[in-house]
Order: structure tokens, then C-alpha cells, then sequence
């Protein structure tokens, strides 16, 4: 029996579908962006998404964490900035997500 497969790319080369869309969106409003500086924008705004969605089910003193890595992804995510900044952001952002989740699990165990 043949059974009908679909073939998919692979996600390693393509991207997932949302970081796609992310591109897409960057592309139109950072027309000459090189590719790591995409990369991080892309990166940027899935943290920036991420925090907002985040904000709805955090407590309290995640939620204002949270609050501060959407404001600041949101800023950053379409500024004219070096890609050396870029990637500076982007590592203060992450860490500041680990941040908001070491306090959702203290506030939630504790």
C-alpha cells in the first residue's frame, strides 16, 4: 500500500514558518539588512512576542520584567542600529527572559 507523504522543507534551512513571517515583516521595514542582522531582529521580535504573551499568565513581579523585554524588543527590533548593537540587545534580552522566568518559579514555589 502507498500512503500519500507530505514532504516538508527542513525547518534547519527554511526556518519555521513564524521566523519566515518575522522576515518578511523586518525585510519591509529594514529593506538592507545583512544576514546576522536579521537573524537577531528575528530573534529580537520572537522575545518581544514571547514576553507579551508571557505578561498574561505571570505574576506580579514577572509581569513588570516581562513588561521591560517587550518595550525594550519592541524598540530594537526595527531600529537603525549596528549589528553589533543588535546582538548586544539580543543578549541582555535573553537574559532578561531567564530572569523573569527564575522569578515566575520563585514566586509560583513560593
Amino acid at each position: 500500500m502507498n500512503a500519500v507523504t507530505r514532504i516538508q522543507p527542513d525547518e534547519s534551512i527554511y526556518g519555521s514558518r513564524t521566523e519566515r513571517a518575522y522576515r518578511a515583516t523586518i525585510a519591509v521595514h529594514v529593506p538592507d539588512c545583512d544576514e546576522m542582522s536579521m537573524a537577531a531582529r528575528c530573534d529580537i521580535a520572537a522575545m518581544r512576542d514571547q514576553a507579551s504573551v508571557g505578561m498574561a499568565r505571570a505574576t506580579d513581579s514577572a509581569v513588570v520584567i516581562l513588561g521591560e523585554v517587550s518595550r525594550m524588543a519592541s524598540a530594537a527590533v526595527y531600529a537603525d542600529m549596528p549589528t553589533s548593537n543588535l546582538l548586544r540587545v539580543r543578549a541582555a534580552l535573553k537574559l532578561t527572559m531567564m530572569a523573569a522566568r527564575e522569578v515566575e518559579r520563585i514566586q509560583r514555589d513560593g
